[in-house]
């Protein structure tokens, strides 16, 4: 290769960088925030090499947050933990008892703040102190996958479901493919049949999150976090800026090993799921 092809070939590459990162250091300051949530006093600010992300998915008919999952980055090495706290774990509001799903929507009957509610619960039960927060909606949800071009997945089996009162319907074949967002809902929201209940529908979540990290934790798709962010803001509460997930993106690594996963630790009471106390303080003393 000649001299003068070579410098060329550097500069067209430099241009590209440069127009993909000023883009993204224009989008900083052009796109509107998420919609701002009610979080009072409790959310925590960042203390150590640990930042504590409460991702919650919010289903479109009863206000229920039937997903409920604690990200944390480990910005010195670019870990990710993920802890999912189960959809029955038991949550006790002003003496009442109650399924921790369900806080978010007696926040709002009962006029309170309904992110304060749900992450002042979850500190209380699992010890984790939040940073930051991110209310997710099915739409938001199906938008996120379509923007980053699908997720490539190993379907494991055949899925049918459907409840025309959620507006729900899933049709999944097993194999291998490329899950579009209405499909990757269908995969994360299914639990008809499974012998664990939730506690399944879990560990299929993890694992298809774990897929989506390693595989859009590159230069292509980070550079097009400001498109996600401007197409979901309409349907995502949050304290994040997309400043904020551009850095937490940089700073992640998406090899199999840098992603680890777990479910709290728990037993269960009666129609309950309950923290199993010294399992759940040893697993966040190493990981949150």
């Amino acid at each position: 290769m000649n001299l003068k092809k070579y410098f060329t070939i550097v500069l067209i590459t430099v241009l590209i960088c440069a127009a993909i990162f000023g883009g993204m250091l224009m989008a900083r300051f052009m796109i509107s925030p998420f919609e701002a949530g009610e979080h009072g006093d409790a959310i925590y600010p960042v203390e150590n090499d640990r930042v504590n992300v409460l991702v919650v998915g919010k289903d479109s008919v009863a206000v229920n947050t039937d997903t409920i999952l604690i990200a944390t980055l480990h910005t010195d090495t670019g870990k990710v933990s993920l802890m999912s706290v189960p959809r029955d774990t038991k949550a006790t509001i002003n003496g009442n008892s109650m399924k921790i799903n369900a806080v978010y929507g007696y926040a709002q009957r009962n006029d309170l703040n309904d992110e304060e509610l749900l992450i002042e619960t979850v500190t209380k039960i699992t010890g984790i102190k939040i940073n930051y927060y991110a209310v997710i909606d099915l739409v938001a949800f199906r938008e996120i996958v379509d923007a980053l071009d699908g997720v490539e997945y190993d379907v494991k089996r055949d899925y049918f479901y459907n409840d025309p009162y959620q507006d729900l319907y899933i049709d999944l074949k097993a194999g291998h493919q490329i899950l579009n967002g209405k499909d990757a809902e269908g995969l994360v929201r299914f639990r008809a049949d499974y012998p664990r209940a939730d506690l399944e529908r879990v560990e299929v979540q993890q694992d298809f999150i774990k897929e989506l990290i390693k595989q859009k934790l590159n230069l292509k798709y980070i550079a097009k976090i400001p498109i996600v962010y401007k197409a979901v803001s309409d349907n995502v509460i949050s304290n994040l800026t997309v400043d904020d997930v551009i850095d937490f993106a940089k700073a992640a690594k998406s090899s199999e090993d840098s992603i680890h996963t777990f479910t709290m630790p728990n037993d269960l009471s009666g129609s309950y799921v309950v923290p199993d106390e010294d399992e759940l303080a040893a697993l966040i003393e190493e990981e949150f």
